[in-house]
């Protein structure tokens, strides 16, 4: 009677013991969850952080390159229209050249100056000086 009294007892410690470590185990694997849960909500809302940061670095770039853009079509008009501007400036200097010349060589071969107006029309009409 005494022995399994003894062993009743320890039996029931162990019991005991037992159930206690599974209660624990119970509320370990709770807190596990817990966190598990808690760190996949921090995760979440880091990437959101993080794709709201490169939506607005995308933006922000957008906006940058289209001024860039901007910027680069105005110096090319400007500079389409300085070469253009440029090139008028040669044709008419060139068509003045030709016409002096053109008028000293009539005035050689006939001895006599031609009309500057009529010279003026000629050249004029010569395809590389025409408008």
């Amino acid at each position: 009677p005494h022995l399994r009294r003894s062993m009743d007892a320890r039996d029931a410690s162990i019991r005991e013991a037992h159930e206690a470590a599974e209660a624990e185990r119970d509320a370990a694997r709770g807190e596990v969850s817990s966190y598990e849960t808690a760190l996949a909500e921090v995760r979440a809302e880091a990437a959101a952080r993080i794709d709201t940061a490169r939506s607005t670095i995308e933006q922000e770039r957008a906006a940058r390159l289209s001024e860039a853009n901007d910027a680069i079509a105005s110096r090319r008009a400007a500079a389409s229209a300085e070469v253009d501007a440029a090139h008028g400036a040669a044709r008419a200097q060139v068509g003045t050249a030709v016409a002096t010349v053109a008028s000293r060589a009539v005035e050689l071969a006939t001895g006599r100056a031609p009309d500057p107006n009529a010279v003026s029309r000629a050249v004029d009409e010569l395809p590389m000086y025409s408008a």
